[in-house]
């Protein structure tokens, strides 16, 4: 592929940045663009897993003395390590425990399991909360030093693979200023990301080298791959280019190629045996399919998403799949799929005539499987399968540079250059350097209630009537503990809020709640208006999905059927089709609903609010996100004016209701 047509001269701005840079100065470029993309901000801060995380790692006493068992501050370091990641484990009990105490929902799957072994990347938390456990600003910076990591080991792999300057540093800023990457390291718990990225571009590269003759490399190639399972599970998928380049690359005969991997795959043997054996991995749950525990929707999530997670890589849309409607989504796998052979007609030359370009191309589908394990193919699905794509990317923006022809190549690469390398090195820049403010406008979430909570000898119950995103409120305790020193004695989750429902009183500690479309209650639920009708695209399908992490549709519900949690007992009362229509909902703790803190979601305003318990008799009413006129999408504002006046009116309202 370096050969170029002869009678073709290749452009003076390509040939001299391949003259003149050498591998260090293309390097120092690489890391210097990383850098200035992602300098931390005033704006970011921690986030759902990041509280989550913190107690598994750190410790927290207050939450220890609740009875959250995994937050003990005296377990022992490496059980910290392998708890790192604990959302909720049946036989570790805390799946029961969470939904006694309330943060999880009564809807919740009965076996819902979300455990995560990722000890070298919990260690990295460990090291933060050692030195730095409240100060974002240092953890950022900690994660920033990964996302260098990850720009030399790319470097390196892309310089092993075709040693030519101009085309490295292409290749290397493709990757590195790609949206999903820039996303990625506005969330601290994402680190891990970029710790199993470089681990994997460093085991790949030493594989190639010991292909090429150097035997120690064979060593350090396993022992980054052996890193890189114990930071990000889809570590798996530097096997897929390893399989690529043993098939398209390696000569001999092809049982002599294939014992080449046997050393990888004994790995990968041994981890997946002691991964299971201590009762790691996901289940029970629709938002991951784990294929050691549900291969058969493992297969159904992989014809889905996977083209979504690669065609997402051209357009730069990350987790669409999340914003659209249910019956749409087999639709965009449908156009994922005729983008990407599109795509593949535009690189075929390259993909005949280059054997290296195949072995890219076919490892970067490949790596795409193991991220097709989770539903929504976000930000982090695609971070392996972008080695190769974005390699390949730039082999095809030298192919277009240098032929014939000058039209219709140079509108594809002002085009692909300009979405994938200009575009996303702006906006970073613009984030890091705070020439764009950002302010974030409070939710209302804490600060609605706060005067409840700050009440001196009192820790109540918080009711909240319709979540907007059931799967954030698990995630309540462990953040008001961290940001506020606060703690709900428990949590009562009413019903999801993505529809329009009325609850009426009926009695001291009974209330009816009736959802005439019916409550979506998992992912595959239609979500609608009054009417029976929805938009194409809301950011509640997104609140839909991402409850998936907790539910599961092979958990229905029938009319009769009871759920416990929290202080709740929630009998089924009748049906609209296969959704809750009718629910009885009785509290039967201790205290009364009267005591409770009760607050309720204002679709309109896009804010938590706090209200009074209704009387016996009264009925409410909550407008879901389709019944009423929506406010913003986000959470942000451009502009720190608009912000300060947001939060302002925001205050007076509370103020307001406080003297009511």
């Amino acid at each position: 592929m370096d050969s170029q047509p002869s009678q073709q001269k290749p452009l003076p701005l390509l040939r001299r940045a391949d003259v003149h840079l050498s591998y260090r100065s293309g390097l120092l470029i690489v890391l210097l663009v990383a850098l200035l993309t992602r300098i931390p901000t005033p704006f970011s801060q921690f986030s759902t897993d990041d509280y989550l995380i913190r107690a598994m790692v750190a410790g927290d006493a207050e939450l220890y003395s609740h009875g959250f068992a995994k937050a003990d501050p005296a377990k022992p370091f490496w059980q910290r390590l392998g708890d790192g990641f604990h959302f909720y484990h049946p036989e570790a009990g805390t799946r029961d425990f969470y939904q006694q105490y309330g943060n999880l929902s009564w809807w919740s799957s009965d076996d819902a399991k979300m455990v995560p072994w990722r000890p070298l990347s919990a260690f990295t938390h460990w090291v933060d909360f050692q030195i730095a456990p409240d100060n974002f600003a240092f953890q950022a910076l900690h994660s920033l030093l990964y996302v260098l990591l990850m720009a030399l080991c790319c470097y390196r792999l892309f310089w092993r693979l075709r040693p030519s300057p101009g085309l490295v540093v292409l290749a290397s800023l493709l990757l590195i200023v790609d949206f999903s990457h820039l996303m990625n390291f506005s969330w601290i718990a994402a680190r891990n990301v970029f710790i199993a990225m470089a681990l994997g571009c460093l085991a790949l590269e030493r594989f190639l080298a010991w292909r090429e003759g150097s035997r120690s490399a064979l060593y350090v190639s396993l022992l980054a791959f052996i890193a890189g399972l114990f930071s990000a599970e889809n570590s798996l998928s530097v096997l897929a280019y390893m399989g690529a380049y043993v098939l398209f690359v390696e000569r001999g005969s092809l049982l002599r190629r294939g014992l080449l991997l046997l050393p990888y795959l004994a790995i990968v043997v041994v981890w997946r045996g002691v991964y299971n054996m201590l009762g790691y991995g996901a289940d029970g749950i629709g938002l991951y399919q784990d294929p050691g525990g549900n291969l058969l929707g493992f297969l159904e999530s992989l014809l889905r998403i996977m083209p979504v997670i690669l065609a997402s890589m051209v357009t730069t849309l990350d987790g669409t799949v999340t914003t659209l409607a249910p019956e749409l989504r087999i639709w965009l796998t449908i156009i994922s799929v005729f983008i990407l052979l599109v795509c593949l007609r535009l690189i075929w030359p390259l993909v005949r005539s280059d054997a290296a370009v195949r072995f890219m191309l076919l490892g970067s589908v490949l790596a795409a499987v193991p991220a097709s394990a989770h539903l929504s193919g976000g930000p982090r699905a695609s971070v392996f399968a972008s080695i190769g794509f974005f390699w390949l990317l730039a082999i095809w923006l030298r192919y277009l540079a240098l032929s014939p022809g000058w039209r219709l190549p140079r509108f594809l690469m002002m085009g692909a250059v300009g979405l994938h390398l200009v575009l996303p090195m702006l906006m970073g820049f613009l984030a890091t350097s705070l020439l764009l403010p950002v302010v974030y406008v409070d939710d209302g979430r804490f600060s609605s209630v706060e005067k409840r909570f700050r009440t001196p000898g009192e820790e109540p119950t918080l009711v909240i009537v319709n979540s907007p995103a059931p799967n954030k409120e698990f995630y309540l305790p462990f953040e008001w503990e961290f940001r506020f020193g606060v703690l709900p004695s428990g949590l009562n989750l009413l019903a999801p809020g993505m529809v329009s429902l009325e609850l009426t009183r009926i009695s001291n500690r009974a209330f009816e709640l009736e959802a005439p479309v019916g409550l979506p209650l998992h992912h595959l639920h239609e979500v609608n208006d009054l009417k029976g009708r929805h938009p194409w695209v809301s950011s509640a399908f997104a609140g839909q999905i991402l409850q998936a992490l907790m539910t599961s549709p092979e958990d229905p519900l029938r009319k009769g059927d009871r759920r416990h949690a929290g202080d709740l007992r929630i009998t089924v009362l009748a049906l609209n089709e296969d959704r809750p229509s009718r629910l009885l909902i009785e509290f039967m703790g201790e205290i009364t609903p009267d005591q409770m803190v009760w607050q309720y979601y204002d679709w309109q305003e896009r804010e938590y609010r706090a209200m009074l318990v209704p009387a016996i008799g009264k009925t409410v009413s909550f407008p879901g996100p389709f019944d009423t006129q929506a406010g913003s999408l986000v959470n942000l504002c451009i502009g720190c004016e608009e912000g300060i006046e947001a939060q302002e009116k925001a205050e007076a309202r509370e103020k307001a209701a406080a003297g009511h």
